[in-house]
């Protein structure tokens, strides 16, 4: 089957950077040949707005049967990009393909990339999500919806990534004044 969406993805890319024939994984160790990428400015824990903007940008004209989200920002790898973040695309049905190219998974909790896949799509279902940065060990996505119960929400993202509290925001509390204050979850795993 031909990859038609190839030469408009990286028609997309191009304006931005330098293409890659390969989106990455694995904090940059592993390149993923069923996606494109450029490096862009914007990196960091978690990713700046002016990466927001340029994938905004993308997702507007992205090509149908595509996904588009900010992958890497720490680079364990041979290549070396601190500050930036990998803009990548590749095919996808739904944005939770988008972990699956980006093999997010929290291994040292004992869950895989289905795991968090399963979990986004429950919220995804009570407050419509939107998964703008995925990377090996780090997910970011904004609420499209109203939180029905802000705290009961921060609650059962505490229980799902711990670290988000216990390394981040200090309390459960904080977290739901963060998540309400912002609209967007940051998850990473330790």
């Amino acid at each position: 089957m031909a990859e038609t969406w190839r030469a408009p993805a990286e028609q997309l890319l191009t304006r931005l950077g330098t293409v890659r024939q390969f989106s990455t994984r694995d904090f940059g160790r592993e390149q993923h040949r069923e996606g494109l990428s450029v490096v862009i400015g914007g990196g960091g824990p978690m990713v700046k707005d002016d990466a927001r903007a340029a994938l905004d940008a993308v997702r507007k004209k992205l090509p149908v049967g595509c996904v588009a989200w900010l992958g890497t920002t720490r680079w364990l790898g041979a290549e070396k990009f601190d500050g930036k973040v990998e803009l990548a695309i590749a095919q996808g049905v739904d944005q939770f393909d988008i972990l699956r190219h980006a093999a997010s998974d929290a291994v040292n909790f004992g869950l895989g990339t289905e795991d968090l896949v399963k979990k986004l799509a429950a919220w995804d279902r009570a407050c419509r999500l939107d998964i703008i940065h995925a990377e090996t060990d780090t997910i970011e996505f904004d609420l499209k919806g109203k939180l029905a119960d802000p705290a009961a929400f921060a609650q059962e993202v505490y229980a799902f990534c711990p670290d988000v509290v216990d390394q981040g925001v200090g309390s459960e509390e904080a977290l739901a004044e963060v998540i309400v204050e912002t609209g967007r979850v940051y998850l990473w795993w330790d």
